[in-house]
């Protein structure tokens, strides 16, 4: 048995930060830090809180500057490869950004136009009339937690324009504040619609022995039903708050998954097999965490064609 020296815990870190991908990096980061500052502010007097505070943004930003400096190398082999194809500097400069980053702005773009302009198709999958249909919109919390969403932005902005004039500021520090308030609650409400109009009927399918997912333009996979090895009913209790699994991807609309799918290894050699989780292909998933309204009719149905 190895012994656990500095140096061993150092390199497992490290191994273990560039693995993860940047969206659950994020999320452990900011829950991390969200829950140390409240602790501070809880715990300790005025001026040493603040200090530890300062402290802990400064960590965050510095695991933030590792993660990306380890994929440095990766970065600047993007850039090279688009130089040497198009020649166009500022393209290849582009590659530059995380193609994480690159993949939730083009979301996040998609779903502010999809509030203001219908989107012409919801869903490719609705052209089918032979495939078995899968829903996960009518017994989820999506709706119900989308009314409640929307109408606690509207109320939200009220209340904290309330607060801002209880307080002694200047005209200027107050205007900001108003200002990006109000922003930030419009972008809520507008991505919301937008969401949910992307999504349409919500419907996933089978056809031609291949598992058709569609989450608007969140999350979508193609998986030919040869290449699942297992589908497992998921207790929602069970489900991981965070999920740090390299090889795992969440297809789920606010829902916690209740249907976990294990793929095959060899599903990385099947061209017609493809997964694509908020505007990035992903290309060594392994396990599918789904939220279905009636996984037991999808259990049922991936045996029956898969025999």
């Amino acid at each position: 048995m190895q012994s656990i020296t500095p140096s061993f815990f150092a390199q497992n870190l490290l191994s273990t930060i560039s693995a993860l991908r940047w969206g659950p990096y994020l999320k452990i980061l900011s829950f991390g830090l969200v829950l140390s500052i409240l602790t501070c502010a809880l715990v300790f007097e005025r001026n040493t809180g603040l200090q530890l505070r300062n402290f802990l943004l400064v960590s965050f930003l510095t695991a933030c500057c590792l993660k990306e400096w380890m994929e440095t190398p990766a970065n600047w082999g993007r850039v090279k490869r688009s130089y040497h194809a198009d020649g166009i500097l500022w393209k290849a400069a582009i590659e530059l950004i995380p193609t994480e980053f690159r993949g939730w702005f083009h979301t996040a773009l998609k779903i502010q136009i999809a509030c203001f302009r219908k989107p012409l198709m919801t869903s490719p999958l609705d052209k089918s009339n032979h495939a078995v249909k899968f829903t996960y919109l009518k017994n989820g919390m999506y709706t119900s937690l989308l009314a409640i969403a929307i109408v606690a932005c509207l109320a939200d902005i009220p209340f904290s324009q309330f607060l801002l004039r209880m307080n002694d500021m200047s005209a200027m520090t107050m205007a900001i504040i108003h200002a990006i308030s109000i922003t930030a609650t419009l972008l809520t409400i507008t991505s919301l619609v937008g969401d949910k109009r992307l999504l349409g009927d919500g419907v996933h399918q089978i056809e031609n022995r291949v598992l058709q997912l569609r989450l608007g333009v969140r999350a979508r996979a193609n998986v030919p039903l040869s290449h699942i090895d297992s589908a497992i009913i998921l207790n929602e209790k069970y489900a991981p708050m965070f999920n740090t699994d390299v090889s795992s991807m969440n297809v789920t609309p606010f829902d916690k998954p209740n249907l976990i799918l294990n793929l095959k290894e060899e599903i990385s050699n099947d061209a017609n097999a493809w997964f694509e989780e908020l505007g990035s292909i992903r290309s060594n998933v392994r396990t599918l965490r789904l939220y279905i309204d009636a996984p037991e009719k999808l259990i049922q149905v991936i045996n029956s064609l898969k025999t």
